[in-house]
């Protein structure tokens, strides 16, 4: 079979990371990779000398460039110029392991009729304790509920949106050229997910393997993974604004959450969300205790303690936020 993957980097104001990035590539069997496309999401001359010095050790090698940032329409710009039958999608902060694309080969000929393939991103082994728990806060269910398994491994088998992640999603060309879709470029983030849920509308299918893992580094301050999360809540309001059938109640309980706190701290628990509150500490509390136990650290689980309640107070914020211009104009 003839190389048909094209690997597509949208990267801008992180050179450490691109670098370590594209390394993994070129050090990874990359028999069945067409191209390497790096575009560079606004002016950040820095990253486009990353990118080139990689001339010589990636195949058909790239650089573009978008004048003004935006994540959907970087995205489409890669996909309007690449070649290849499957359009893989990696973030600039990702490290492959060096069998991903030969695993992608043989599962995406298993399956040709999916529409596109995933598998979860894992925090790396080199990863320090604030994003250990980080990681960790992502892969349990109080942390992340049924999209954990974009960071944890799971079963393989097609899936919903909630498992993917753009930062390790492969597409099949035809998505964008016979079916005529796209990333939306109203989206401060989950630009992925109204894609696919658009798809999965049309009849398209999605194949998760944890063969298909890559190493995806975390947030390393608080404030880096608060803003994180908030813009995560964000994209998701926006996403179901604009398309109102991928709307789910999962998506409203961190803003009743943070509701619940508000209150509580102007008018005092009533019986009902006390109790509540209290359930969910105590959950909170055992996975804290389950990750520190695992880190041989009181102080990891006390951080990850910390990081359960503040992640999803940030998504209900966003998700409450999501319409205000100063976040990202939703343009009508």
């Amino acid at each position: 079979m003839p190389p048909n993957i094209s690997v597509l980097i949208a990267t801008r104001g992180r050179t450490r990371a691109l670098k370590a990035c594209l390394e993994s590539i070129a050090a990874a069997d990359l028999s069945g990779v067409l191209e390497v496309l790096v575009l560079i999401n606004g002016a950040d001359r820095a990253s486009a000398d990353v990118a080139t010095s990689f001339s010589t050790k990636l195949p058909g090698l790239k650089v573009l460039e978008l004048a003004r940032p935006n994540r959907g329409g970087a995205r489409n710009r890669l996909a309007r110029a690449a070649r290849g039958k499957y359009l893989y999608f990696l973030d600039d902060d990702v490290t492959v392991p060096a069998g991903l694309f030969a695993a992608f080969s043989e599962i995406s000929s298993f399956h040709p009729d999916a529409w596109g393939f995933g598998g979860p991103n894992l925090t790396p082994a080199s990863a320090g304790r604030f994003e250990r728990a980080a990681g960790r806060l992502h892969e349990t269910k109080l942390g992340a509920w049924a999209m954990r398994e974009r960071y944890s491994p799971a079963a393989e088998g097609w899936a919903s949106d909630r498992s993917f992640m753009l930062c390790n999603l492969a597409i099949e060309r035809g998505v964008f050229d016979e079916r005529g879709l796209s990333f939306d470029e109203r989206l401060v983030s989950a630009e992925e997910n109204l894609l696919i849920a658009r798809a999965r509308d049309m009849g398209g299918r999605f194949f998760y393997s944890p063969r298909l893992s890559v190493f995806h580094e975390r947030r390393g301050t608080l404030l880096d993974l608060s803003n994180q999360i908030f813009k995560c809540g964000a994209g998701r309001y926006q996403v179901c604004r604009l398309y109102p059938r991928a709307f789910s109640v999962l998506f409203i309980l961190p803003a009743a959450f943070l509701a619940v706190l508000l209150q509580t701290a102007l008018a005092g628990p009533g019986p009902l969300t006390g109790l509540g509150l209290l359930l969910y500490l105590v959950a909170a509390a055992w996975e804290a205790y389950l990750f520190g136990r695992e880190e041989k650290s009181a102080a990891s689980g006390l951080l990850l303690l910390a990081l359960i309640p503040t992640a999803h107070a940030a998504y209900g914020a966003g998700f409450l936020l999501g319409s205000f211009r100063w976040i990202e104009p939703l343009r009508e």
